[in-house]
């Protein structure tokens, strides 16, 4: 088990790999997609949010101001909103299927 505030291997990861980061689902009752909050776990500063890019049909990170990445944390943002596009798509594959409304 990991402490909390700790991702492992939910969205792709390493198995047993500590995440740096957080993503903090925020509440979008009124969007077809999701949205979260990307905090750093040692300084819990907010460092930007994953949403959904209509254009580009994917899950992108907008970054906050000031904000400073090593390589392991862009890998680890990466990893999370390519997993998170591949969810959505596999929902929206699986309503396509069954006849459900575009999402």
């Amino acid at each position: 088990m990991t402490e909390p505030g700790y991702l492992t291997t939910s969205w792709g990861g390493k198995p047993e790999q500590e995440s740096h980061l957080y993503f903090n689902e925020l509440n979008n009752a009124d969007k077809k997609t999701r949205l979260w909050e990307v905090t750093a776990v040692a300084s819990d500063e907010v460092l930007g949010i994953v949403s959904f890019w209509g254009a580009w049909r994917k899950y992108v990170f907008k970054p906050n101001a000031a904000t400073l990445y090593d390589a392991s944390c862009m890998r680890e943002i990466a990893d999370f909103t390519e997993a998170q596009t591949a969810l959505w798509r596999a929902n929206l594959n699986l309503l396509a299927r069954r006849g459900g409304p575009d999402v």
